[in-house]
């Protein structure tokens, strides 16, 4: 019964943390471009508000056609988890970069022919 109890009281806090992170905190998201020979990868960071050093959280999107936010081209709607996840790093005083494949999203010039 502890066991439950405990569970379900992770369950509100992660909720309550989860509400407060998205409605009512606004994020520092910053641009950023990383200039290659191939073209540029497109990213942002998410600054915590008053960070001025600290931990970075770099966020690299899995497999597939992922863009920073953690969207796929192969699934219709957004559903922008690694945002999510930079917002929350954020809420926790982490800052946290992510970016687009090359190929993908604003990065899509920055990648060749497959052939190539």
């Amino acid at each position: 019964m502890k066991f439950i109890i405990a569970i379900a009281s992770l369950f509100i806090l992660t909720k309550n943390a989860y509400s407060k992170s998205i409605n009512d905190t606004i994020h520092n998201d910053q641009p950023m471009v990383l200039e290659t020979t191939t073209g540029n990868i497109y990213g942002t960071i998410t600054i915590p508000p008053g960070f001025s050093k600290g931990t970075l959280a770099i966020i690299i999107a899995g497999s597939g056609p992922t863009d920073r936010n953690g969207n796929s081209t192969l699934i219709k709607g957004k559903n922008n988890s690694l945002q999510m996840l930079a917002y929350g790093l954020s809420d926790a005083g982490i800052a946290a970069c992510r970016f687009d494949k090359r190929g993908i999203g604003e990065s899509r010039n920055a990648m060749g022919k497959e052939a190539d």
